[in-house]
């Protein structure tokens, strides 16, 4: 009886902060940024309850889901606990078939940038963008966005260059005027 009562708290703990998660990376895109940025932060440890829940049960869905979810609040904060869970997250059976996965490696990807680890960054970055399906653009501009920086530390000016424009379409493409303003920048 008490098993059961934990799975169902876990359960519901885990569905509310993945939730949240998610409505805080809208909130982070407009104009009440500030107050998502304070209410993501402050909910922290709770995110890190759910993503260990997610893992503990090997629910990928769920895992991808708060990876992909808090990435930008992860990258603006920078908190890059988050990138140890995407690498933990895309090793998950299943997690390869599932829609957030090409924006989890490009987490990992991003992991591997800001540790100075340029050419794992850009192979992950690479593999996020092939995982993608051969959508033109991604998503989330992150893997572009890893591939141009990235690149550009490695001297690949040119190619980096490639990834910068890349970078600034796939925002315009997702309508995200965070990730426009970053690509200008």
């Amino acid at each position: 009886r008490s098993r059961g009562l934990l799975a169902a708290t876990e359960d519901s703990h885990l569905r509310w902060f993945a939730d949240l998660a998610e409505r805080g990376a809208v909130g982070l895109d407009g104009p009440e940024e500030a107050v998502w940025s304070a209410a993501l932060d402050r909910d922290f440890a709770n995110f890190r309850a759910a993503h260990l829940i997610a893992l503990q049960r090997q629910d990928a869905f769920s895992a991808l889901r708060l990876v992909s979810s808090l990435r930008e609040f992860a990258i603006r904060s920078v908190n890059y606990e988050i990138t140890s869970w995407a690498d933990a997250s895309t090793a998950l059976a299943d997690a390869a078939g599932m829609a957030d996965f090409p924006t989890a490696l490009a987490v990992s990807a991003y992991g591997r940038f800001v540790r100075g680890d340029m050419q794992t960054a850009v192979d992950l970055a690479r593999r996020a963008l092939d995982a993608s399906g051969g959508s033109e653009f991604s998503t989330s501009a992150l893997p572009e966005r890893v591939l141009g920086n990235a690149l550009f530390y490695m001297e690949q000016t040119e190619e980096a260059m490639h990834w910068m424009d890349r970078m600034q379409l796939s925002a315009r493409q997702a309508g995200s005027p965070g990730g426009i303003a970053h690509a200008l920048y």
